[in-house]
């Protein structure tokens, strides 16, 4: 197991009307993209709004997407929590999210974007059926089936993971999920250290592995300067293989520099070498230690690790 210290900055994720906690994220073959949602203040109650970036991953430009309907160009009300992202394509190239809410503000389960270039629009939404199943954390897509028309996803509620096949063409209704898989984060334990009471964050799917992300800022951990990213082994054809985190892929980073908060809210794999040769990426809630003047200022971000190889 790992702890890392050094990784490379991308891209900041500005702050905008009201809109201040980084939350989903995923990465494509170009693009990362990023969920900011409304922590809430006075006037914008959390969770009801949600403005979706993108970030070139050779240019590390970022961009603010554009709501092509729905009232509101520069953000949207129909995301809850926005917690997490998985990026699909049907068979004549139409581009979606799907975003995994929590449940918040009222949202359905998961909520169905198209995408093209700089814009976006909401085009439906999912509710959940399955026993035990509360609001999903985490999603992530292993592959496709049914001649490209269908996406087989995993969820992640508490520590638990669903599957659940999502069809293309369906923008609304309600889907079942099945083969539950309990994986044992009680005893988890990274670095020679215990993983415990850490708050769970978005799920991504890479080449047999579920990549993990799990930060330390609960009042039990109080570690909000460590996150941790714990693997495990994943067959789409057979579920969940290994219900303990591989000890060689886990990992924790730790950050003197944003002490206050260094959080982990999501990440990407990608072996695109024209993308700038980085191998693992992830996003970030960071607020740094207090200034000379009382200040946590804060500087949210896309980043990339350096060192990591994936297996």
């Amino acid at each position: 197991m790992q702890t890392f210290k050094h990784y490379e900055d991308i891209s900041d994720i500005p702050y905008a009307k009201g809109c201040g906690a980084v939350q989903g994220f995923a990465t494509g073959s170009t693009y990362a993209y990023t969920i900011k949602v409304a922590h809430g203040t006075e006037t914008i109650p959390k969770d009801t709004r949600a403005m979706v970036y993108r970030t070139h991953l050779r240019t590390r430009k970022t961009s603010l997407m554009q709501n092509a309907r729905g009232g509101h160009s520069d953000y949207t009300t129909e995301l809850g929590h926005g917690n997490d992202i998985v990026l699909a394509h049907d068979s004549s190239g139409r581009l979606f999210m799907y975003v995994a809410t929590m449940r918040s503000n009222n949202a359905l389960d998961i909520v169905k974007l198209e995408y093209k270039g700089n814009s976006y629009q909401v085009v439906g939404g999912y509710s959940l059926h399955g026993t035990g199943i509360s609001a999903v954390s985490g999603i992530t897509k292993t592959g496709y089936k049914s001649s490209g028309t269908v996406i087989q996803a995993v969820l992640k509620s508490s520590d638990r993971f669903y599957e659940v096949d999502i069809p293309l063409d369906r923008q609304t209704g309600i889907l079942k999920v099945s083969a539950e898989h309990q994986c044992n984060f009680a005893d988890l334990v990274v670095a020679g250290e215990p993983v415990r009471h850490f708050i769970h964050q978005g799920i991504t799917y890479h080449k047999g592995q579920v990549f993990c992300p799990l930060w330390g800022g609960s009042e039990a951990a109080g570690k909000p300067h460590v996150s941790v990213v714990a693997v495990f082994d994943l067959d789409p054809q057979k579920g969940i293989s290994s219900l303990r985190a591989s000890e060689s892929l886990s990992f924790r980073i730790r950050s003197k520099k944003y002490s206050t908060k260094f959080e982990i809210e999501g990440v990407g794999v990608d072996d695109n070498p024209d993308a700038g040769a980085r191998r693992l990426w992830f996003n970030t809630n960071r607020i740094s230690a207090p200034d000379d003047n009382g200040e946590t200022p804060h500087r949210d971000g896309v980043h990339a690790f350096r060192d990591y190889q994936p297996g």
